[in-house]
Parts: structure tokens; C-alpha cells; sequence
């Protein structure tokens, strides 16, 4: 979700998208923007297009959202519920449910902060086809081997462990579970080997690789 504090900008950005792109809300005024639209580029990366102040997402100026749609629909707020026990590091930002319609009660926006990162969460506003998958997955940098074992023992629970720190939390969304070092840790033939053996990233393996 780019944040854009002037309207034209935000329209040119749409322009530039919907040249092989569809639109999956239109570019217009809704109850939480004056100015808004959700647009897939013709590549299929999806973009909310947002018409506010970059103050109110604290100076980010895009913000990773996660839309619960098809399958995941209405599992926003147990989404904020896991987050919120997951990070050490979380502050809630406000909330605002849908006030009516099909999915009344459900979450139309909630804005939040994870480990110093600005992100958002919402339950779709309208029928989507689509879920989760791991065109897009969100990277948690580790300082040691007890952060990675905390993380994915939390995120695979209830979820699914992939290859190469990559895994899944039971809501469909892709993670990355690596050590902040991880660049220097694969600068050898050996350890990218080791790597590609892997599910969970074991630091002592890479470096002794």
C-alpha cells in the first residue's frame, strides 16, 4: 500500500499500473480514504493506492498489507490476535470494522507496528478469488539461533514448514526465518549446499559449512 500526500501523484501511479493491469476497486472516494484504489499491475502484484499523510503510517511511505479474502475472510482479527503474541515488539495503531453489509464486523482496516516495521492488515471489502502464496513473504532478520527457533516453532505451529528458512503461518502467509548475518554466513560454495538442505536455518551448520 504506497501512501501518496498528493492526489495527482497517486493518479499518475495508477495510470502507470492499469497499462495491462486490472482494477479491483476503482480509483475512488471511500469511507477510509478520500481518494483510493486497488489495482493488480500486469505482472499480478497487487497495489492499494492510498491518498493520505505519511505521518500517520510513521514516515513509511509503503506499507506491506495483508488482504484476508476467499478462504481467509474474516480471519483478520485472529491474524492481529497472533501477530500481537508473536512480536516482542508490537503496538497496536488503531482499528476500523466494516459498520454494515455482508461483512459487518469483519476487519475494514487495522494498522499495526512489528519489530519497528509499519504494516496493515484488513478483511476484503468485496468477493476476491484469490489467497496467500509465496509470491509474497515478509523476511524476520534473527540475531542468534534462539530467535530463529522461536520464530519458527511459533509461525509453524499451526502452519507449514517449507525449505530454506521459508515457512507458513496457518493463515497461508509466507515468512522468511534468517540470521542477520546471512549474506556472509553463504559466501561459500559449501554453505549455499548446506543451505538448500535445510528447513529451518541452522547459523552453527552455514558456518561451519
Amino acid at each position: 500500500m504506497p501512501i501518496f500526500e498528493s492526489k495527482d501523484q497517486l493518479d499518475h501511479a495508477w495510470n502507470k499500473l492499469l497499462d495491462g493491469g486490472q482494477i479491483l476497486m476503482p480509483l475512488d472516494k471511500y469511507p477510509f480514504s478520500e481518494h483510493y484504489g486497488f489495482i493488480a499491475d500486469k505482472y499480478g502484484f497487487c497495489w492499494q493506492l492510498y491518498y493520505g499523510e505519511v505521518d500517520n503510517t510513521n514516515g513509511q511511505a509503503v506499507i506491506p498489507t495483508f488482504m484476508f479474502c476467499d478462504k481467509q475472510q474474516g480471519n483478520c482479527k485472529d491474524a492481529l490476535k497472533f501477530y500481537a503474541d508473536l512480536f516482542p515488539d508490537f503496538q497496536e495503531q488503531g482499528a476500523l470494522e466494516y459498520p454494515d453489509g455482508d461483512m459487518k464486523g469483519q476487519m475494514m482496516h487495522a494498522q499495526f507496528i512489528a519489530n519497528g516495521v509499519t504494516l496493515a492488515a484488513m478483511d476484503s471489502g468485496v468477493p476476491q478469488n484469490f489467497n496467500f502464496n509465496e509470491a509474497n513473504s515478509l523476511t524476520i532478520t534473527c540475531k542468534n539461533q534462539e530467535e530463529i527457533d522461536y520464530y519458527w516453532n511459533k509461525i509453524t505451529a499451526d502452519g507449514s514448514e517449507s525449505q530454506c528458512g521459508w515457512c507458513k503461518d496457518k493463515f497461508g502467509i509466507s515468512w522468511q526465518i534468517v540470521p542477520k548475518d546471512i549474506s556472509k554466513l553463504l559466501k561459500s560454495t559449501e554453505a549455499n549446499q548446506e543451505l538448500m538442505k535445510m528447513k529451518k536455518i541452522i547459523i552453527a551448520d552455514l558456518a561451519q559449512a
